[in-house]
């Protein structure tokens, strides 16, 4: 198969994106955003109480994460908010960082880059949230709505700008990977493929004006699917999860953030 092949879509593929779009809407039906807290501590010993032994001696000990975006960071595909990614990613950081972390998550099922740009981040500010590390995830349902590369170009590049008055470094994710879906459709897969490495091209000009490490998920493997994803199919577990939180902290590390 060609580059063009495998990066446009004939006529007869695009009707059946359509209506493969439509059966989704009607029959998936997604998981929703599980109860528990959504802020918390994480510790480098996952024995570790939080005791006067296990706190840290300042504010300066402590690693302070909050984590902004879409369903991923409103915990959707597990049954309860410890499962999930920033829990997870929290937890992660502290073992590599061997730092206690303070964690907060700002998600929302169906958020959108302009979502998390005009709510979301808006609400950190208000709850006079101030992080070492700010996570910026969203950018799925950007591509399921159809927004443009220009609004996406435009929502993303303000969204880091107000991220980075909020936190001392600024990381952006991109979309998760609808395009592997085991409840979609063929066609459907591949227009999302091919938008979604669009949107990963201009995240990545973005992020690089910006000078903000940008870590790309929506292509990584992923390793045993039917492990990977949750129930509903469309998000990840809670062992997905973690593969996702491997990659980040492996690109943090790198980034000299832990």
């Amino acid at each position: 198969m060609n580059a063009k092949a495998r990066t446009s879509m004939n006529p007869f593929e695009k009707v059946m994106a359509t209506i493969e779009g439509a059966w989704a809407k009607r029959h998936v039906h997604l998981m929703p955003e599980p109860p528990g807290e959504r802020v918390g501590d994480a510790f480098a010993h996952a024995d570790a109480e939080p005791s006067a032994e296990t706190r840290p001696a300042s504010d300066d000990d402590t690693l302070k994460l909050i984590v902004v975006g879409d369903s991923m960071v409103a915990g959707c595909g597990v049954p309860e908010q410890s499962q999930g990614f920033p829990a997870q990613l929290a937890r992660a950081m502290a073992k590599a960082s061997g730092r206690h972390v303070h964690w907060a998550a700002y998600g929302k099922l169906g958020a959108t880059m302009r979502r998390v740009r005009y709510r979301l981040l808006p609400q950190v500010k208000a709850d006079g949230g101030r992080a070492d590390i700010l996570v910026l995830c969203a950018g799925s349902n950007d591509i399921m709505a159809m927004r443009s590369g220009k609004e996406w170009e435009a929502d993303l590049r303000a969204a880091v700008a107000e991220a980075k008055q909020l936190a001392d470094h600024v990381v952006t994710l991109s979309s998760g990977q609808p395009h592997n879906s085991p409840v979609l459709g063929n066609a459907l897969k591949k227009a999302l493929r091919i938008r979604i490495a669009d949107q990963t091209r201009i995240s990545r000009h973005v992020c690089a004006d910006e000078h903000v490490p940008y870590i790309a998920l929506a292509f990584a493997p992923i390793g045993d699917p039917k492990v990977f994803w949750s129930h509903d199919g469309f998000h990840p577990s809670a062992r997905g999860y973690a593969v996702m939180v491997g990659y980040i902290v492996s690109a943090m590390r790198r980034n000299g953030l832990l």
